[in-house]
């Protein structure tokens, strides 16, 4: 096989590998709508995370978000993934509206009165308005968040943030959730964008990473 037969071969091995990939990533965006849909549990987590594994979060969240609200076996599985592994879902969606919007499907809806929350946050995320989801009740655990050290070696420091955060911005009520009624967290899952007024109500200077660990 001369050189050029041979690069003709290479380039048609990995047009056909790029096709193959694309298959199976429809083929999963598919297989997460469909399970979602299906209203099993299981299913719908193992869909997700399979999603996440081929790095198509994105993807597969905007196809969530256009779907009626999911069962609500799912919604509260769905609460337990988020609660425990939300900055990871976060950052492997990497769109806050596009999350914000799954987040309705996938999580009981909530239909009470404007809450005052707090959030700790770290202080460049704050300025840019990049507030994350979950909030709470609380304003001591929002600021013992505030307070961890890993979190104050971050440039700029910590903040705690206070809103009054109307029904339409809480897209679920941990907090009042049944199963998670000790929780420590007092958590309220929020849709930053229909938030309105966000004041930081604290600060926390920055601390040194020399100083991490410390007694």
């Amino acid at each position: 096989m001369d050189q050029t037969a041979a690069s003709a071969s290479d380039v048609a091995a990995f047009m056909e590998d790029i096709r193959r990939e694309r298959e199976q990533n429809r083929q999963a965006i598919r297989e997460v709508v469909a399970a979602v849909r299906g209203g099993e549990a299981d299913r719908a987590l193992q869909a997700i995370c399979h999603a996440a594994d081929l790095y198509i979060s994105r993807e597969a969240f905007l196809r969530i978000a256009r779907l009626p609200p999911a069962a609500p076996e799912i919604q509260d599985a769905f609460l337990m993934l988020f609660t425990s592994n939300g900055d990871s879902l976060r950052s492997m969606v990497n769109d806050d509206r596009v999350l914000a919007r799954a987040l309705r499907v996938l999580l009981r809806s909530y239909s009470g009165p404007a809450v005052r929350l707090w959030r700790g946050e770290l202080a460049a995320n704050a300025r840019y308005r990049r507030y994350g989801a979950s909030w709470t009740v609380s304003r001591d655990v929002a600021e013992a968040f505030a307070q961890s050290e890993i979190r104050r070696q971050s440039r700029g420091g910590t903040v705690v943030l206070e809103t009054l955060a109307p029904p339409e911005a809480i897209l679920c009520a941990r907090a009042l959730h049944p199963d998670h009624l000790e929780s420590n967290e007092q958590e309220f899952i929020v849709d930053r964008w229909k938030l309105n007024k966000v004041q930081i109500v604290s600060r926390f200077e920055p601390l040194a990473s020399s100083s991490w660990g410390r007694k």
